[in-house]
Parts: C-alpha cells; structure tokens; sequence
C-alpha cells in the first residue's frame, strides 16, 4: 500500500515473556507501528520516570534546605544579589 505510506511486515515482539513473530504495520521509513498494549505500556514507563525524577528532585531540595538550615539559613528567605 505504497500510495498511503504503508506497509506490512513480520517482526518479532515480546509476549507473555516469550518471543513470538507477528504482522506488523510499518510506514514508509520501515519504523513499525505500536500496538495499543505497546503505546499504553511506553505511556507508563513514561509516567513511572517522571514520577521517579519529581521523587528524586524532592528528596535534594529537601537535603539542600535541610543543609541551609543547619548553616543558619532559613530556605523560604534567602538574600537577594
């Protein structure tokens, strides 16, 4: 179906912890199409590290304002340059 920019192929896609050989749509440039179970478990690991970054950046500012404090400043009112 080249005049629509697709095509269809075999590729082989991990389920159930097994390696098995499908049907697969591609576009033009070979890049296979997800599926939906693909695109919603790339949407969670997705999420799953951005949680995990927001989580990491909370724990050093809390260290950081945790040292401020032990040096005498208060974090909510730091000098202005």
């Amino acid at each position: 179906m080249s005049e629509i920019g697709l095509g269809v192929g075999r590729c082989q896609v991990m389920s159930d912890n097994e390696l098995q050989e499908q049907l697969a749509w591609f576009d033009e440039a070979d890049d296979r199409y997800l599926t939906s179970e693909e695109r919603a478990t790339l949407e969670q690991q997705r999420a799953d590290l951005q949680r995990q970054r927001a989580e990491n950046e909370r724990q050093r500012r809390e260290k950081l304002e945790a040292f401020l404090r032990s040096q005498g400043f208060d974090p909510d009112h730091l000098p202005e340059e």
